[in-house]
């Protein structure tokens, strides 16, 4: 059994519930579920849970490599060929450049993904969260360059108090991802139980002043569920999901818009055919997750390893030359 398999079932009921959410207005029709919505936004819930599993992961990525260069180019060819592939796909179907591509401060957000920073609303609804990835990625990095990077407790804990305070979201989203991390650290032994304890504690406190009390204890529950399932077998179903996660996720909204023009006024429809329509954009959404994942993101990522790796042998050949040079010259 994969020992992260936790990780990608979490991804993949994540990704699920994300969808769902989405499918909602079609699937309860919209009075109900916006009713559901106040009481526990299942949309932020899941954004968090992916937050969640990137603080947990990405930093134990760029520790095993030891390398920025190989984290970079991983990070690069894990999530730019779908992202791209979306926008594609969204123009081929509407025929049209998206109003948001078609400025130069809304490239440039797209080519870095930083749209949100930048005030920006996003080609495709769900890039706002690929902001707060990035923003992470690049945080990580600061910290890894400088040596810090084993101070997750804290810069969680000081992330989370200044999010409260502040009501900002970047503070508050950031301190979910390094409260991932460090979970990541306690499970390691590379961080006293103490001051993590403290850093989770305040982090959900925190998240209460930024999402609904519903909604906080719905994303603690759920990966601390996970979390202690981490020795046992996931459901495929879930871990399948979880491979296909990323591509789901970007993908899921550009098939609802295609069936939103083929069904003009949905939620407006009788309840038997919004829920066919949901049950056939859901088949489709994950079909072209699949087909993307295959033969998009899997390429993309062994491309990236490979050039990776032959960096770093490109890089650790001259070390080699010289300490031969210097024991040949002993």
């Amino acid at each position: 059994m994969h020992r992260l398999g936790w990780l990608d079932a979490l991804r993949g009921w994540a990704a699920a519930t994300v969808v769902v959410f989405h499918l909602g207005p079609w699937l309860l029709g919209q009075e109900t579920h916006m009713a559901v919505f106040r009481f526990l936004d299942f949309g932020r819930y899941a954004v968090l849970l992916f937050f969640l599993v990137s603080g947990y992961v990405i930093p134990m990525s760029l520790e095993r490599h030891g390398s920025l260069r190989r984290f970079w180019i991983g990070r690069v060819f894990r999530i730019y060929p779908a992202y791209l592939a979306a926008i594609a796909v969204l123009i081929l179907t509407t025929a049209a450049i998206p109003k948001a591509l078609t400025t130069p401060l809304g490239l440039i957000g797209h080519a870095t993904m930083l749209t949100d920073l930048f005030g920006l609303r996003a080609a495709v609804r769900p890039f706002w969260t690929l902001t707060y990835e990035m923003v992470f990625y690049l945080a990580v990095t600061a910290l890894y360059a400088l040596r810090w990077h084993r101070r997750s407790a804290l810069i969680a804990t000081l992330l989370a108090v200044a999010g409260a305070v502040t009501s900002a979201k970047t503070p508050m989203l950031l301190a979910v991802m390094f409260a991932g991390t460090v979970v990541y650290r306690l499970r390691q032994g590379q961080m006293a139980h103490v001051p993590g304890g403290i850093a989770l504690v305040v982090t959900f406190s925190a998240l209460t002043t930024a999402v609904s009390w519903p909604t906080a204890v719905a994303v603690a529950a759920t990966f601390t569920a996970f979390f202690a399932m981490r020795e046992r077998r996931m459901p495929a179903v879930l871990t399948g999901l979880g491979t296909i996660s990323y591509s789901l996720y970007v993908l899921h909204v550009v098939v609802m818009l295609a069936y939103a023009r083929l069904i003009p006024r949905l939620t407006e429809r009788p309840a038997e055919i919004r829920l066919v329509a949901a049950a056939a954009c859901l088949a489709t959404a994950v079909g072209a997750a699949v087909l993307a994942y295959r033969w998009i993101e899997s390429p993309a990522q062994a491309l990236g390893r490979r050039l990776g790796r032959r960096l770093a042998t490109q890089r650790a050949a001259p070390r080699t030359a010289r300490r031969e040079n210097a024991t040949g010259s002993v």
